[in-house]
């Protein structure tokens, strides 16, 4: 997806939607589809994909966390209560499992913070206070 995303940031999208599933709301006990056409983008959306996908999103993914530094934080690990099966929750739980914290479930998906701000605002402070 981080390739294709340079030069056909379309491709690589619909790569990283049905890699990722980020797009799907998946309750408890169920998995994202393993592809959903998506429709054509838009000039500007295919350019913040060709920057967040080409350039962004690759050193995120491989990034290797300090865990004994991290450790000695107060920390709080969470994930989309709509994400299940999806690759970011699966990472959200293996860092919250390494970290031995418990995941906790905040609304939405993977795109929660932003297409449920306000709730996701509440959970945030209850989240916040309790670290």
């Amino acid at each position: 997806a981080f390739q294709n995303a340079l030069t056909d940031p379309q491709a690589g999208a619909q790569e990283f939607l049905d890699l990722t599933g980020a797009g799907h709301a998946t309750p408890e006990g169920e998995q994202p589809p393993t592809h959903t056409p998506l429709p054509e983008l838009s000039d500007a959306e295919l350019e913040r994909n060709r920057y967040f996908l080409g350039r962004m999103a690759g050193p995120s993914v491989f990034y290797d966390p300090p865990f004994d530094a991290i450790r000695r934080l107060p920390l709080s690990v969470c994930a989309g209560e709509l994400s299940h099966g999806q690759l970011a929750r699966r990472t959200a739980q293996a860092l919250a499992d390494a970290l031995d914290v418990p995941l906790i479930d905040v609304p939405g998906n993977h795109l929660g913070p932003s297409l449920e701000a306000d709730r996701f605002a509440v959970a945030l402070k209850k989240v916040l206070k309790a670290t």
